[in-house]
């Protein structure tokens, strides 16, 4: 096993990679902000919110939020940009007494806010098969963490959605997958934590493809 130089992560990470020097592909993408031509990316934005208000009903946009530290700026930027704010929350079967003070907190901020609990027995027989499947239980979460935000999204007739980091870059990817960096059927299969699976991957006779709708990666159609 090797390590970055710089950050110390592990080249055992899904899809890290070091370069010549010893240092990941996660550390270079970082470095790149440099370069960035904020004033530019500013201008972007504005056009962005623009776009959205001009094709928006009762909100704006979607941000999936936690109350943590990037969710809740976020919030912080599109009220700053004047945007009218959906949030939507994939709610843990253990939410903690902090998480939910966060949360609080950044709904305080002035936001509507959809707190989406998936049925406990279709979420509960999912997280058993993942983890005797896949040895990891959170396979449901990260589905839904993508796919509810989405779902919220067309059924309020909502034309943005605010995602928070690009974890191909963040945490490493390869430069063929960031150019465009779309977030697609085949981004979330390979980036989004769920082992190269999709829903239809765990529906069976006892968990129909109807009671896992929630957690349908989207077409790149529906993108």
């Amino acid at each position: 096993m090797k390590y970055c130089q710089k950050c110390i992560l592990p080249d055992t990470r899904p899809q890290l990679t070091l370069d010549a020097s010893g240092v990941c592909s996660a550390c270079r993408d970082s470095e790149k902000k440099i370069s960035v031509d904020w004033p530019r990316r500013e201008r972007e934005w504005q056009e962005l919110v623009k776009w959205a208000k001009l094709r928006a009903g009762r909100y704006d946009c979607v941000i999936p939020v936690s109350g943590g530290k990037d969710s809740t700026w976020q919030v912080v930027t599109c009220l700053a940009g004047g945007l009218r704010v959906l949030a939507v929350t994939w709610k843990t079967p253990a939410r903690t007494s902090i998480g939910q003070k966060n949360l609080d907190n950044l709904i305080g901020l002035g936001v509507d806010h959809i707190d989406w609990r998936i049925n406990p027995r279709v979420e509960s027989e999912f997280m058993l098969r993942a983890f005797e499947k896949m040895g990891s239980p959170a396979v449901p979460m990260h589905l839904a963490l993508f796919a509810i935000p989405l779902t919220v999204a067309v059924n309020f007739g909502i034309p943005l959605v605010i995602w928070g980091e690009n974890s191909a870059v963040e945490y490493g990817g390869s430069d063929e997958d960031l150019k465009g960096a779309r977030l697609n059927g085949a981004w979330l299969k390979k980036y989004g934590v769920s082992g190269g699976t999709t829903a239809a991957d765990w529906a069976s006779a006892g968990m129909a493809i109807s009671d896992l709708a929630s957690y349908r990666a989207p077409t790149d159609k529906e993108m």
